[in-house]
């Protein structure tokens, strides 16, 4: 559950990565950096419109997608990646930050790329040294929020947006 209380912070993601991760096709973000932050994080779909040309086989061809769309039929069209771009589309938990490696007995700050799926490994990055910037709690915006932004770094969230994403998760029910 969404705690406007809580510090929210977010990233921007290219098209499909951001939507895969709004419905639930994606449960990790690789990055070859780690961040110190955990806590939740607004998952927002970048500015970029050439990546998704080359990429939209991971959305168009996804099972998990395919489930959502007849679950969720107006989301996703709200949702989908050639269409939704500089807007915050899901709001999840960053839970941890594991350096990937191929070791079968990986330490406790590590993941081993055996061990994840070959449906998630499809969606990410997955190298030695690497990072997997894994997540929970993953809920969709049912009206993504325009917002600027760009590929990057973690960065804070604004007063406004986390007024709005409260508003449409929780329905804006203020103490």
């Amino acid at each position: 559950m969404f705690d406007r209380h809580q510090p929210v912070k977010l990233i921007s993601l290219h098209q499909p990565y951001a939507s895969l991760m709004a419905v639930l096709a994606k449960e990790n973000e690789t990055r070859d950096y780690k961040t110190p932050y955990r806590g939740q994080l607004v998952i927002q779909a970048a500015k970029e419109s050439d990546f998704w040309q080359t990429h939209a086989h991971l959305w168009n061809d996804n099972p998990i997608v395919h489930v959502f769309r007849c679950e969720h039929p107006e989301a996703y069209e709200a949702l989908h990646p050639a269409t939704c771009r500089m807007r915050a589309v899901a709001v999840t938990t960053l839970t941890n930050c594991l350096r990937m490696t191929h070791s079968p007995t990986p330490s406790v700050a590590e993941i081993s790329i055996a061990h994840v799926s070959e449906a998630e490994q499809a969606v990410g990055l997955y190298k030695p040294g690497r990072y997997a910037w894994t997540t929970t709690d993953t809920l969709y915006l049912p009206e993504p929020i325009k917002y600027p932004g760009h590929q990057g770094s973690v960065r804070d969230a604004s007063p406004e947006l986390i007024a709005e994403i409260d508003r449409q998760l929780n329905g804006g029910a203020h103490e």
